[in-house]
Order: C-alpha cells, then structure tokens, then sequence
C-alpha cells in the first residue's frame, strides 16, 4: 500500500483505488481491530450523498476482487466489516527497511564518487605554469573562409581555414595574421 492509500501493489500487479475505497481502507486500517460498522462506512464514505443500501456491499465486493482475496474482507453480519491486515502491516514494515537501505547505499555510492573526485583531482593536478595560456575570448582572427581549427603553441595562435576551393594556416601574434601554407 502507497501512504495515500490511492496504489497498492499485489504481487506483481498495480492496483489502483478509487477514492472510495481509498476512504474505506483508511477507516479500516484507522481501527485497531480492523472492524468498522456499515453506518461509519457508510457516512464516512458517502457523506450527504443519496446511495442505495446495496452501494456498501458493492464497494467492499470491488475490493475483494481488486486484491484477489476474498478472506481479507469479513462481513459481520448485521454489523459492520472486518478487514484482516496482518500481511499489510508485514509489508509497510518491509518498505521502511528497504527506504532506509537505499538511503544508506545512496548516501555511499555518494560520498565514494566525491572522494574518488578529490582524490584524482589532488594526484592529478597540474602545476599552472606548465597549462597552456587561455584562448583569449575576444576575436582575435577574422576571415571570411571557413575556420576549421585553431591551436595556440608558445605566444602564437595557429589557425587553419577554408573555402571552396583551398585551405590555408595562419600564424597570428597580437592580432597581426601572417599565411604560413596554402
């Protein structure tokens, strides 16, 4: 059972509840003996709604049939409804456990991918002056060829460009460009 109490999970398969029923096993799980009498179902389900004196016994029928168990809903005769939860309670048990445990291995797959982080970025950190200088973000090469890669290499920039019919490579220093190869 969801915590909504609108999804509950029998075996492999989804069981979805209309918001009735979800009302319905609210007041049964609510009980302690699991047994609530046809008025509070009833009222507490339909409230100021008109409904026929066979619509409580359609509604627990439905539940039968969505959970597939027709022992789990007893009808006490002249009274009321019982439900039989023990296995529901075993199973929201279970889901606090499993919640908790993938906490745990969330929190450790976590905290192993930060160290491994700082780890190599410690043993495999560069000293800044053997980094290449950075690429200024200003333009620093206009052609009207296409401009097909660039490199820098000591105080120089090396660009490499094309057009339809050639390629060329230019060496460029403080915005002077000279072709090196067509």
């Amino acid at each position: 059972m969801s915590v909504e109490l609108n999804v509950a999970v029998n075996g492999k398969e989804k069981v979805v509840l209309t918001k009735q029923e979800q009302v319905a096993l609210r007041l049964f799980f609510e009980s302690e003996s699991g047994f609530v009498d046809s008025q509070s179902l009833e009222t507490e389900i339909w409230q100021e709604q008109i409904v026929t004196s066979n619509s409580l016994r359609k509604l627990i029928s439905g539940l039968r049939i969505k959970f597939k168990d027709k022992d789990v809903f007893k009808n006490i005769r002249g009274k009321g409804y019982q439900l039989h939860f023990d296995r529901l309670e075993s199973f929201e048990e279970k889901k606090v456990f499993t919640i908790n445990y993938k906490v745990l291995f969330g929190t450790f797959v976590f905290l192993f991918i930060l160290s491994a982080l700082f780890f190599f970025d410690i043993e495999y950190k560069e000293d800044n002056s053997t980094l290449p200088p950075k690429v200024s973000m200003q333009t620093v090469f206009e052609s009207e060829d296409y401009i097909l890669d660039y490199a820098t290499y000591k105080d120089y920039m090396f660009v490499t460009t094309r057009n339809r019919k050639t390629s060329s490579v230019y060496k460029i220093k403080n915005r002077q460009k000279t072709k090196v190869l067509s």
